[in-house]
């Protein structure tokens, strides 16, 4: 009779793995963001945005990135709704479902003792980023034995609240706040969700 119990109870394992709902299984897709083309380089002091990738079904988004040379790079995240008019998001960079991701998590700066407002204390220039944007400075080459690549794989989480960015579409704009030169980039965005 303990045979016939631990065959199943081996069946029932069996057949709960197998009916584990379609979130339990685990979806990747990375998308070409930069090909290292011509086409793909920021100046000092200049932006360049990806197009816009479907992400609606994805929980966890990191950014794979590698520039040409070092550089210190402000990383700005739009996010964009799928019920934008005709798709209309798609060229058009201020639409009402378009949205910017605060990666500080929005914190407050409070107007009043007993506000509860919101601002945006730090605009974006040509060389500081501005508050919904993440600095992020990429290495020069290190020599040696200890050496590692400049390529950098970057988290879409806020570092103040740990919350993971989540959008329908998503796009990623680059600006280069500080390089010696033109930087050709090369990167994907990976994605998974269970």
């Amino acid at each position: 009779m303990s045979q016939f119990l631990r065959v199943a109870a081996l069946a029932v394992a069996l057949g709960l793995c197998i009916a584990l709902p379609a979130h339990a299984q685990v979806k990747r897709q990375t998308f070409p963001l930069y090909t290292g083309a011509a086409g793909d380089t920021t100046a000092v002091g200049m932006a360049d945005s990806t197009a816009w990738k479907p992400t609606a079904s994805f929980q966890r988004m990191y950014l794979r990135l590698k520039p040409s040379r070092p550089c210190r790079v402000a990383i700005a995240v739009y996010e964009a709704a799928a019920n934008d008019t005709a798709s209309a998001f798609l060229s058009v960079p201020d639409t009402v479902n378009v949205m910017v991701w605060p990666w500080r998590g929005g914190s407050p700066v409070l107007a009043g003792a007993d506000s509860l407002a919101f601002r945006e204390t730090i605009s974006p220039t040509s060389v500081t980023a501005g508050s919904y944007e993440m600095i992020y400075e990429f290495p020069a080459d290190a020599a040696g034995k200890w050496q590692s690549p400049r390529g950098r794989i970057i988290a879409l989480h806020s570092p103040a609240t740990g919350e993971w960015f989540t959008g329908q579409f998503t796009r990623i704009r680059l600006r280069v706040l500080s390089a010696s030169g033109v930087v050709t980039w090369s990167g994907q965005l990976k994605t998974w969700a269970w």
